[in-house]
């Protein structure tokens, strides 16, 4: 509660030095989701209700600006009593001048977003940013960060200079199984108990990461390319420690940490007779990461991740018909959640959207199908189907109704752990 007393305090200094009111915006979002466990429904605890509110202040000139952006997310902790447990989050705070030593040259200090990556979704080069898997089923939702952001624009040319003083992980599930942890069990063995310990990397003076970022046209096609070096915000397994509890029964401790990578990053997006093309690559860079594993009958190491560098891409088209159906086809080798070459999969993602009775009424079918080229595709595969029908009764109102179906065959596949987890969400949400 401090900490949000003193960023009031400093809001309101700073609202009083830029003279100008809050442009009010927002929106208020409850929703409800039920995973299908055969043969009962379980309420997903994570679900959350949303109230998102922001302000945004601009000096007359438009040489300074203001952001204010609160979230407040509430849970139905416990159903049968009716508590409600809740969480307020300065989501982004940022100010930011323009023409500030020269002409053209922007300066932004404080929590905010990062644009990296052209592709709809799944962005391979997106590392700045830290993925909120709060929703598991949201691919593509980020965690603003603290940083000072640097850019010169000149015509067509961005340069961006970005240094992030503070580390702040992914926000991970807390009931869904985001990746298979079957590879560091031991069979045919009883766990009694587990415990997690994660470590995170210490604050010192040289900041936990730095980038840099061009982007340019050339041919009527929109360029970036861009570097990064500093920590992963998705943890490791360093050790899984087995201790024996009883007749073949063990208690787990594993202990997670935040591997130093470097990553560099390119990508284009272009338009040819109204179907827009897109392409994205991020290539990986690590220390050996290899994952101890500690049993009564000895030690063993399992390589998760080796010093070559690797690539992780993304490509696709969309189209506009005139009837306003919509298309969106891409290829995507790997998941934003996914490190290591050994780990990264094929998957063929299709999108389709269309809207009814003078578009009060939207349905879309967000389709997804994983393989992995090394293994027989009849026996191995993923297949992750969303439904969703949305109406619209007024401008700013949208209630939506989604069906999430996921199929997985074979033992290889790394979502395995997915396919009990279909499921119903209703959400409503009104913009203000």
């Amino acid at each position: 509660m401090r900490k949000i007393l003193l960023l009031l305090i400093a809001v309101i200094m700073l609202n009083n030095f830029l003279c100008a009111e809050f442009d009010i915006n927002g929106e208020i979002k409850f929703s409800e989701m039920w995973y299908i466990f055969h043969p009962h429904w379980q309420l997903a605890s994570d679900n959350f209700h949303l109230l998102d509110i922001y302000g945004i202040n601009e000096s007359e000139d438009e040489t300074t600006k203001l952001k204010v952006r609160f979230q407040i997310r509430m849970k139905d902790n416990d159903l049968t009593n009716k508590i409600m447990c809740y969480e307020i989050i300065p989501w982004e705070v940022w100010v930011q001048f323009r023409d500030l030593f020269i002409d053209n040259l922007k300066l932004k200090i404080g929590k905010q977003y990062f644009e990296w990556g052209t592709a709809d979704g799944i962005h391979p080069s997106s590392v700045l940013t830290p993925d909120d898997y709060s929703n598991p089923l949201s691919i593509g939702e980020k965690i603003p960060i603290i940083a000072f952001n640097v850019n010169y624009f000149y015509k067509s040319i961005k340069l961006y200079l970005i240094w992030i003083p503070q580390f702040i992980p992914a926000k991970m599930p807390e009931e869904f199984p985001l990746m298979s942890k079957s590879g560091f069990t031991m069979q045919e063995v009883s766990v009694v108990g587990f415990n997690s310990i994660s470590n995170k990397p210490d604050i010192d003076y040289k900041g936990n990461g730095k980038a840099i970022k061009l982007k340019f046209s050339l041919l009527n096609v929109d360029f970036s390319t861009g570097y990064f070096e500093g920590y992963d915000y998705l943890p490791q397994v360093r050790s899984v420690v087995y201790s024996l509890s009883g007749t073949n029964q063990f208690k787990v401790t594993t202990e997670m940490f935040y591997p130093y990578m470097k990553v560099y990053t390119f990508d284009w997006t272009t338009s040819v007779q109204g179907i827009g093309f897109w392409g994205e690559i991020g290539i990986y860079k690590y220390d050996e990461i290899k994952t101890e594993i500690i049993s009564p009958t000895g030690t063993d190491y399992i390589k998760i991740i080796s010093k070559k560098p690797y690539a992780n891409y993304i490509t696709g088209i969309d189209y506009n018909f005139e009837s306003g159906f919509y298309l969106n086809l891409q290829y995507s080798y790997g998941l934003p959640f996914v490190r290591g070459k050994d780990y990264l999969e094929d998957y063929i993602i299709l999108s389709l959207k269309d809207t009814f009775f003078d578009e009060y009424v939207e349905i879309e079918s967000r389709n997804i199908l994983g393989f992995n080229r090394k293994y027989n595709f009849k026996e191995n595969y993923e297949i992750m189907l969303n439904q969703s029908i949305s109406i619209l009764p007024l401008d700013d109102l949208k209630l939506t109704f989604a069906l999430n179906e996921i199929d997985t065959k074979g033992e290889k596949m790394l979502l395995k752990e997915w396919k009990e987890y279909d499921s119903l969400s209703i959400e409503i949400k009104y913009s203000f």
